[in-house]
């Protein structure tokens, strides 16, 4: 998985339960942070918001935010999605849950 520039990256792993997709869009929202889904085919029903990658997989959501300090000051920052998704991907198949495809 790609780095920062200098290498240093601040990621948070985190896993909620009895939620749903509907309301992490919409608490994401309130706080200002418009919600897409992603593009990734090895996270379908994977959605974004502030550089974190999120899956809902029978109400838990599991999350995964990759910051580095060349994304930062871009809470919208494709580069910060692109290695958040790619960290959830790894995390799910470690975890026992993919492939989801």
């Amino acid at each position: 998985v790609g780095g920062a520039a200098d290498g240093v990256t601040n990621v948070q792993f985190t896993r909620l339960t009895d939620t749903t997709r509907e309301q992490s869009i919409a608490l994401a929202e309130q706080l200002g942070y418009p919600a897409t889904d992603l593009t990734d085919p090895a996270l379908p029903g994977g959605f974004t918001y502030a550089g974190t990658a999120a899956i809902n997989l029978d109400g838990v959501e599991y999350t995964v935010q990759a910051i580095g300090l060349d994304t930062l000051g871009d809470p919208n920052s494709p580069v910060a999605t692109e290695r958040s998704a790619q960290l959830l991907v790894i995390w799910l198949a470690n975890l026992g849950l993919a492939p989801l495809s």
